[in-house]
């Protein structure tokens, strides 16, 4: 039997962005079908699943499309183009636009067809059960960052619902069960003790696959206890161009078969300035994660308090690098933004000044 072959990506966003407007994602999404139509351009035209994080809700009111991370309900017709059938909704943008904007992902994921995961209900994250080539499968979603504290709706990532919804999942005894968590600290490329701590524990307790999101940089892939860890993809359909460790992201393959083995495939590539990827540009990339793992495996030998300590000064360091990084880039190229994002970027910059003035 060929195995089952599940595509993973990383932060799919379907809308425009505060320093985007007018020329982000959401804007360019004809663009994107057209692309993406052929099959020489699709990478995922020999999956037989593919999963994404939705990092934004669509929205259909008039008073609210033109906001930033307002998704554009275009982005369905690519997303079948892609062949995207399970979609986690469980992350920290889902609920900018409140129960409104949320309500409305929901209702045209479902329409069109979209198994969607990260959905809570009496404590239970929402799984999506699949059967492909005579193996079971459930998915589920859990949200770690939580920017909008008092959401009822998305799974966060607590033990209760993790284990609650682990017994559930154990109830109809699926042959592989994958989570999805977006977790971590953004631009740093290594994950934190408790996060290594906790996809432990989940391995050790069933889960086969964890596939992290949120740092939009790459971060090391772990095997452990015959599961594997991705603990984070990068971007795949993203606008940050500020650094090589931002454009760079990884679609990985997961290939299961009916002995228990799990292989995967990695297919790395650079984003392109029309938000598609190029899989030629592998070099970034793959010296990035190999760092990562070369750093991953050197502070797991440590302590937890050492690997705390460690992980704490880079989160500063490597944080601290992606701001500058992010500001140099906007102001390099400030003639490009809308004047939408224009005002905006100027307007914050004062803010900060008259902040460091005020304390000064």
């Amino acid at each position: 039997m060929e195995p089952v072959r599940i595509s993973c990506i990383g932060d799919f966003l379907p809308a425009d962005t505060a320093y985007t407007m007018g020329n982000g994602i959401g804007s360019s999404i004809a663009d994107l079908i057209k692309y993406y139509s052929g099959n020489d351009n699709n990478p995922f035209h020999n999956s037989d699943i593919t999963f994404c994080n939705l990092e934004a809700p669509l929205i259909t009111n008039p008073d609210m499309v033109n906001l930033p991370f307002a998704g554009n309900p275009a982005i369905i017709q690519l997303m079948k183009v892609l062949n995207i059938s399970v979609v986690s909704v469980a992350n920290n943008h889902m609920h900018d636009h409140g129960l409104e904007g949320f309500e409305q992902t929901i209702n045209i994921l479902e329409e069109n067809g979209f198994l969607q995961i990260g959905l809570e209900s009496d404590r239970i994250s929402r799984i999506a059960w699949l059967e492909c080539k005579g193996l079971k499968f459930a998915f589920a979603a859990f949200n770690a960052i939580n920017d909008h504290p008092g959401n009822k709706f998305i799974a966060t990532l607590e033990r209760e619902i993790l284990f609650r919804t682990m017994e559930e999942i154990k109830k109809r005894s699926p042959d592989y069960t994958i989570f999805s968590i977006h977790w971590g600290n953004e631009y740093v490329t290594s994950p934190s003790p408790s996060q290594v701590d906790l996809a432990h524990e989940l391995i050790d307790n069933g889960v086969n696959v964890i596939i992290g999101h949120h740092p939009h940089v790459v971060q090391p892939i772990e095997k452990y206890h015959g599961g594997i860890i991705l603990y984070s993809l990068g971007n795949f359909l993203f606008d940050m161009f500020w650094s090589e460790k931002v454009r760079n992201g990884m679609q990985v393959d997961l290939l299961f078969n009916e002995d228990r083995q799990i292989g995967y495939q990695i297919k790395p590539y650079r984003i392109k300035s029309d938000f598609t990827p190029d899989y030629t540009k592998t070099k970034i990339v793959l010296s990035i994660l190999s760092n990562a793992g070369k750093t991953h495996e050197l502070l797991q030998a440590r302590s937890r308090e050492a690997y705390q300590k460690v992980y704490s000064h880079e989160c500063k360091k490597q944080r601290l690098q992606a701001r500058m990084q992010m500001k140099l880039h906007l102001l390099m190229n400030i003639c490009t933004l809308s004047p939408q994002s224009r005002k905006l970027f100027f307007r914050n910059i004062a803010k900060k000044s008259g902040f460091l003035w005020k304390n000064n």
